[in-house]
């Protein structure tokens, strides 16, 4: 399973849905349901405003970076 397949499935644990995603050489870029979400080599950012289920999705993607880019948490 591809990594983005795994991110679509985390985040339809918490209803969230992914609208569009486009890549860059530095940069996925996800348009989502609730937010939007960046992922790049080195970090990644969930942005979401609210009392959203997709708070409930920061532990298993965080799970994800520690297992597919060694991520070790520094900050949410």
């Amino acid at each position: 399973m591809f990594l983005s397949e795994k991110i679509e499935n985390v985040l339809d644990l918490v209803n969230c849905k992914v609208l569009k995603y486009a890549q860059s050489p530095t940069t996925d870029t996800y348009v989502l349901s609730e937010s939007s979400m960046f992922v790049f080599q080195t970090h990644f950012i969930l942005k979401t405003c609210g009392e959203t289920t997709l708070l409930h999705a920061v532990k298993p993607m965080l799970d994800l970076a520690r297992e597919y880019a060694s991520f070790d948490l520094v900050d949410v």
